[in-house]
């Protein structure tokens, strides 16, 4: 588990940019906490777009929606992520749009990305 070394709580763009700092492979797989349905296939769908185009982000969405916790993040942007950081960047959507970027596109009601933040919605999703 890495933790980031940020005080309270500034978001999930300086979880990110932890994981990119201890990162030691060419990418990362950033998977959200409250997506209790993705699947191995999905990642792997992820994977493939990132070694098909190692440069680029790839980003899910679904309909128009963005899914920019679900997404593999080149190590070679981290000090591109560290200027923004200091720059005062919070949002990871805006900065991975800025990245050169590639999109796994699912269609809107994908039950692999549905979104669970209570007891109940996890119980529902098991």
């Amino acid at each position: 588990m890495i933790l980031d070394d940020e005080p309270d709580f500034p978001g999930p763009l300086a979880g990110i940019l932890a994981g990119l700092r201890a990162c030691n492979g060419t990418h990362l797989l950033v998977v959200p906490c409250d997506m209790p349905q993705v699947d191995a296939e999905l990642l792997l769908l992820l994977v493939d777009q990132a070694r098909s185009l190692p440069a680029k982000v790839c980003l899910v969405r679904a309909g128009e929606q963005w899914q920019p916790l679900l997404t593999v993040i080149p190590s070679a942007l981290l000090p591109d992520l560290q200027l923004a950081w200091s720059l005062g960047q919070r949002s990871p959507l805006r900065w991975l749009l800025n990245q050169p970027h590639a999109i796994v596109q699912l269609d809107l009601d994908d039950p692999r990305l549905c979104n669970a933040n209570t007891p109940a919605q996890w119980l529902m999703e098991s």
